[in-house]
């Protein structure tokens, strides 16, 4: 059975978010980049579900976003993605076109 169809079961109670999230890519074989910004505690009790629906359910319940570069598993919070976005608007150049609009008769 290939590892991305084996089901787990994850029970815990207020456990640290980065230690949930190494466990879950050591059970994909993955390797795990963890943004700074990800902290915080989480409690839940999945049972038959795969690692890839285990990670869903944290990352959209802590708002969370992952991104894949080869074997290497990167999570960050969505913020993070939005800043960087606005960040690039607001280095570019703001231009105003001003146009005169004149009414004629047909």
């Amino acid at each position: 059975m290939h590892r991305s169809s084996k089901l787990i079961n994850l029970n815990f109670d207020n456990i640290d978010l980065a230690k949930l999230l190494q466990l879950i890519a050591e059970f994909a074989q993955l390797n795990l980049v963890i943004n700074d910004a990800v902290q915080g505690t989480m409690s839940l009790h999945l049972k038959k579900v795969t690692w890839q629906q285990a990670l869903n359910v944290i990352l959209m319940t802590e708002d969370l976003t992952e991104s894949r570069q080869g074997n290497i598993l990167i999570i960050k919070k969505k913020d993070l993605n939005l800043k960087k976005v606005n960040n690039k608007l607001d280095k570019r150049k703001m231009e105003s076109l001003f146009v005169n609009v004149h009414y004629g008769r047909a």
